[in-house]
């Protein structure tokens, strides 16, 4: 949905131009960059570091002059921060990626794209022997060596919308359009390539048993090979019964409302796959459940048997999940709804009942989890948030408004759970009188505790935090603090 998203906010917060920065001199880019833009260095304002710093408050911020809350920041082994940054002037995007030291310095910067139209469409990977990998509308994938110098691209067939999973053997595993692609890490080379039903804007997930797990916005979740491609199964969430038949199996109403009667039932899979500790896949389901009596949004959250993809539970939210779920060192499934009245969840992995919520009351991206227990959770209203399990005792209540199918009475009657704390929010200046800065995509958390998030309004934060990424099968988007989308990487690099 990151397409989606910066045509929506219209990628507005930054320059409009693209230069090679502090770059120039030993990466000089696709050869459509023009020669005549000034370098120059984003500068960076720090903060020093005090010991025992107040977790929440400001550490340093890095300019990015364009749109960077869209993109969950990769780290590598030596602590370096990849981000992508965008401008959108007169309906042309371009962009960069950014690669930021620990203390806010810049190290590189890369141009995606050309002059005229490129950008950057996906966050970064990174893997073990430091490439790091970024998708761009100009249908490219990009694999950079550790240095900021070009390593090899490989043209696909759309907009690389979902960001590229690194195998342990380094192969990588990209979605363009409708296909899936495995590419050999040396020379970009494909060694398979699968058509699926539909679009794939869900980040591909890798298991330690080689699946390769993606969603498409025509309702399936397919499982592939990652040897060669092959369909291991596909689940198909329209076939589930559930957007057409109530709670106890009987046929839900048709809308007597003729506009309403002849809509289609329109079930997408926008949510990258989570991958839990004995395998069970966890994911998204998000769209319109007409033609039944309301066609309002429909918002699940799924488990599927990785042997055979079929349905473990299913939990019904107040709006689509868009989110990619993540999960605690306990096994307890977060993922928040995202609509207008969004709501946080904290879900039994076995029985997926709802242990909690948190009301976010607007938009909800990716969690990222610390070892403390920490969960942080960017929103589109300007902030960060720190968020805690309610405390023994606490009688503080969520109440739940369910917009499709009356689903207190599939929840058993349940119109409230005990409600998470924030601890603490950090604020961030809105991109204009207009728009909120948009945090749009799982923050990223460094052994030191040190949290980056990026923002609509065009800039990187270091946030001062008190523990590192917590040591669980999937504890932020895409897997690991790497980006690598691989069950078992979920350290700062993806050895």
């Amino acid at each position: 949905m990151l397409g989606l998203m910066l045509s929506a906010c219209g990628g507005g917060g930054g320059d409009s131009s693209v230069s090679q920065g502090s770059n120039a001199a030993n990466n000089p880019g696709p050869a459509t960059v023009p020669a005549t833009v000034p370098p120059t260095v984003p500068p960076t304002t720090v903060t020093p570091n005090q010991a025992q710093a107040t977790p929440g408050t400001k550490k340093w911020v890095f300019d990015t002059k364009g749109l960077s809350g869209f993109f969950s920041p990769a780290l590598g082994a030596d602590g370096t921060i990849y981000i992508g940054a965008n401008n959108a002037p007169l309906n042309q995007v371009t962009g960069k990626l950014y690669a930021v030291k620990a203390d806010g310095r810049e190290k590189w910067e890369y141009p995606a794209g050309g002059s005229t139209i490129g950008g950057v469409s996906s966050s970064a990977a990174v893997a073990a022997d430091g490439t790091v990998y970024m998708g761009g509308y100009d249908q490219k994938l990009y694999a950079l060596n550790a240095n900021g110098t070009l390593k090899w691209t490989f043209q696909s067939t759309g907009v690389v919308s979902s960001t590229p999973a690194i195998g342990a053997d380094g192969s990588v595993y990209v979605a363009a359009a409708n296909v899936v692609y495995a590419l050999d890490a040396a020379s970009g080379v494909p060694k398979w390539s699968v058509k699926l039903g539909g679009t794939v804007r869900s980040s591909p997930a890798l298991s330690a048993s080689g699946a390769l797990y993606a969603g498409s916005d025509d309702g399936h979740l397919t499982a592939l090979a990652m040897a060669d491609g092959s369909k291991k199964w596909d689940h198909d969430f329209a076939a589930d019964g559930y957007f057409n038949l109530d709670v106890s199996g009987n046929p839900r109403p048709v809308s007597k409302n003729p506009a309403i009667a002849s809509l289609p039932s329109i079930i997408q899979v926008d949510s990258s796959p989570a991958i839990g500790a004995d395998g069970t896949v966890f994911v998204g389901v998000d769209g319109y459940a007409g033609p039944y009596y309301q066609s309002l949004p429909v918002g699940l959250v799924c488990a599927l048997d990785p042997a055979t993809g079929k349905l473990k539970w299913k939990y019904g939210t107040n709006d689509w999940v868009q989110a990619s779920p993540v999960i605690g060192a306990d096994g307890t499934v977060y993922v928040g709804s995202n609509g207008g009245d969004s709501v946080f969840y904290a879900l039994n992995p076995q029985t997926g009942a709802a242990a909690w919520a948190y009301s976010v009351g607007g938009g909800v991206t990716d969690a990222s989890l610390a070892a403390d227990g920490s969960i942080y959770l960017g929103l589109g209203n300007n902030a960060l948030t720190a968020l805690t399990a309610p405390a023994a005792g606490s009688t503080d209540r969520v109440a739940l408004s369910y917009l499709n199918y009356g689903q207190a009475q599939e929840h058993g009657g349940l119109t409230s759970l005990p409600a998470g704390k924030a601890a603490w929010n950090f604020t961030i200046p809105p991109a204009s009188q207009l728009n909120p800065s948009t945090v749009g995509a799982s923050p990223a958390i460094a052994a030191d505790g040190t949290i980056y998030i990026g923002s609509e309004e065009g800039h990187l934060y270091a946030i001062n935090g008190k523990a590192a990424l917590a040591a669980s099968a999937w504890p932020k988007f895409h897997g690991g603090a790497a980006n690598s989308g691989r069950a078992g990487a979920s350290g700062a690099s993806s050895h």
